[in-house]
């Protein structure tokens, strides 16, 4: 059912952005039946090292910031950190699959989301990022003005009726 809502909306030549957490086995299998130009930014279930996703155009290791047409790249030794800030319809956004910056949502057993989160966070405060586009959630939402200067969407599929949707919408 995903694959098949998935190939309705997108066509071979679209760039597919997945917010993390694309599939826990078999990437690659998946990948290769989903139509478009697919990319990843990495989310906490995403482990299976780099290699594994071989089958995507682009697979984000680090935090991306565009400006002015060029592209500044962060990274740590930490291979999930992964965000980029970029510019839609006007707007200042980071996408991430983490909600970076509202701290309600961590798990106190995981210690490696929030540091990641918070360096997300840090990177998006910097940039002076209006929206955040993340995934992570699933249905859970990020309460409305629970940080006052970010609106937050979330593009997990559980809130999209599995579908895609064209980023500006």
């Amino acid at each position: 059912m995903l694959i098949e809502k998935h190939n309705s909306v997108v066509g071979p030549n679209d760039n597919v952005l997945f917010l993390g957490d694309f599939s826990f086995k078999s990437p690659g299998i998946y990948a290769k039946l989903l139509n478009g130009k697919k990319h990843l930014i990495l989310g906490n279930h995403d482990r299976k090292g780099i290699n594994t996703y071989e089958d995507f155009d682009t697979v984000f290791k680090g935090l991306y910031n565009s400006f002015n047409e060029f592209t500044f790249i962060y990274s740590d030794e930490d291979e999930l950190l992964s965000a980029a800030q970029v510019e839609i319809c006007g707007k200042t956004v980071g996408l991430c699959h983490y909600s970076a910056g509202w701290s309600d949502v961590y798990d106190e057993q995981n210690t490696k989301i929030r540091p990641r989160s918070d360096k997300i966070w840090r990177f998006f405060e910097s940039c002076s990022v209006e929206h955040i586009i993340h995934g992570h959630l699933h249905s859970k939402l990020v309460p409305e003005g629970a940080v006052s200067c970010v609106q937050y969407h979330n593009a997990c599929c559980e809130h999209l009726d599995f579908t895609p949707i064209r980023i500006g919408d």
